[in-house]
């Protein structure tokens, strides 16, 4: 091995340690565990110590590179699949539209009058400073929360709609915005919905069935998401955002194969992930006093309307930063305008802090409720529901993949209200034609258990004729649904009752 491959990989292996030691104390102080990956790098590069030059950081480029595409692939397939999220409320796309909308006005106006930037990349930074990240506010909400309570779906759906509205303004612009750009943005995300739904899955199946190679499949998903990323950036698009959206089409297919989903996470979170965030951090210079200064100025901007959004969504005063959370593929768009010389280090720097200090105050401002209660004192809401769910104008075809790993699904109309279950045994017999044309209601069954969130596991228990059905719906105070309930689960509870 020669001298320089030997310092990289010596690098490597010396700021893939520090990041994991990172993560491992901040994730004691209950925060997202990327801020540990990044401040070792700000730690160990020239931000701080300098102990890691910035050729090696270059050096290290492709890994970087890949690591975005799969943290953000698994984001797909662990956080966006989640059909609770998929179908937000007219008054949750309102919220989502005031957390995110003035802050990109105002940081893209600063941007451009303010900092000089021409007004293309002021709205690409602002697209970064405004975006809300749905990674670290689901961990951040989940570690608070003992279960999705209805608040905690609210603010996720507001931080799905918030990220994937930043994504597509973040990739109109990121090629000037043009007639092209403008086009080739939804035709794009048309093209991968397709591929996804109709053939993704399907493929993977039959290379199951056909390859008697071991591990084929996992082969052919890492190879899918590497040359859709490169195929994407070709024609324009982010190859980070592809690989967000094959993870929503191939979560299905990974939650039926266990061992294969476990294999992804070790490769990416334990060696992709650290490096990314940490090369994040290993990029910025010290900061300087505008890079201070524009920091604070971000955090003031895009702070306000997130607080108004969240006490909009009912959460207390106390905790009204929590949709602060940053860190993901917003950290990504910061380097790429750094990388291609679009920002200033100063500004780059400025980014990395308002993705820091705004994660931490989102964090800090929420905490753990305490000890649980006895398990049977408990509510349904507090304790871990499923989520399996279809939208009752959903394809038969679709809902029968799901339902060859669940077993039931709840069926909900507009409003994410119940009307009814689906079992397996619903769809056996019909042609897969008929399937394919006809919407899940025509299958449904009417008759779905519906229980309020607040009731208690004991009173549930105690109703044994719950025990005879597949599947029970839990909802909120307003008649949405917050998760499911399976008998296999109420056995379980009933088992740890005593």
């Amino acid at each position: 091995m020669a001298g320089g491959e030997l310092l990289v990989a010596i690098a490597v292996g010396g700021i893939l340690l520090a990041a994991k030691l990172g993560e491992d104390l901040v994730s004691r102080l209950r925060l997202p565990g990327f801020l540990g990956s990044l401040g070792a790098g700000l730690v160990l590069g020239p931000s701080l110590l300098g102990l890691v030059d910035t050729h090696l950081v270059e050096e290290m480029g492709i890994l970087l590179s890949i690591g975005i595409n799969f943290t953000l692939f698994l984001a797909g397939v662990e956080e966006l699949s989640n059909p609770l999220l998929l179908r937000p409320s007219r008054r949750e796309l309102l919220w989502a539209v005031y957390a995110f909308a003035p802050g990109l006005t105002a940081v893209a106006l600063y941007a451009w009058l303010g900092l000089g930037l021409d007004p293309n990349t002021s709205i690409l930074y602002a697209s970064a400073a405004a975006l809300i990240s749905l990674g670290p506010l689901a961990k951040i909400l989940l570690e608070a929360e003992h279960g999705l309570t209805g608040r905690v779906l609210s603010a996720l759906r507001v931080g799905l709609v918030a990220e994937l509205a930043g994504i597509l303004v973040f990739n109109t612009f990121y090629h000037g915005a043009t007639l092209y750009s403008i086009l080739a943005t939804p035709i794009f995300v048309a093209g991968i919905i397709v591929f996804g739904r109709s053939y993704l899955d399907r493929g993977l199946r039959l290379v199951e069935r056909i390859l008697a190679v071991r591990e084929a499949p996992f082969a052919i998903i890492v190879a899918l998401v590497l040359l859709a990323g490169y195929l994407a950036e070709l024609m324009g698009f982010n190859a980070a955002i592809t690989a967000l959206m094959l993870g929503v089409f191939a979560s299905t297919y990974l939650h039926e194969r266990p061992a294969y989903l476990e294999r992804m996470r070790a490769f990416t979170y334990g060696f992709l992930e650290p490096l990314f965030f940490a090369g994040i951090g290993l990029y910025a210079p010290r900061p300087g006093q505008e890079a201070l200064l524009v920091s604070g100025l971000l955090i003031a901007i895009i702070l306000p309307p997130r607080i108004l959004a969240a006490l909009g969504l009912g959460f207390p005063a106390r905790e009204a930063l929590v949709l602060g959370a940053k860190g993901g593929i917003d950290a990504a768009m910061l380097l790429a305008l750094y990388l291609e010389h679009r920002i200033t280090g100063d500004l780059y720097a400025a980014g990395v802090l308002l993705v820091v200090v705004s994660t931490v105050l989102a964090g800090t401002s929420i905490r753990t409720r305490g000890a649980r209660p006895e398990l049977w004192r408990m509510k349904l809401k507090e304790i871990q529901l499923g989520h399996d769910a279809v939208y009752y104008l959903e394809k038969a075809s679709y809902a029968s993949r799901l339902l060859a790993d669940k077993g039931a699904l709840v069926v909900v109309g507009d409003g994410y209200r119940p009307i009814g279950y689906i079992t397996a045994e619903d769809l056996l017999g019909a042609p897969y034609e008929e399937l394919e044309e006809l919407p899940v209601h025509l299958f449904t069954r009417p008759e779905v258990p519906i229980v309020d969130g607040d009731t208690l596991v004991a009173d549930v228990l105690a109703d044994t004729s719950i025990l005879h059905e597949p599947i029970i719906a839990v909802v909120d105070g307003e008649g949405r649904l917050i998760g499911t309930l399976k008998p296999q689960q109420l056995l379980m509870l009933a088992t740890r009752k005593h």
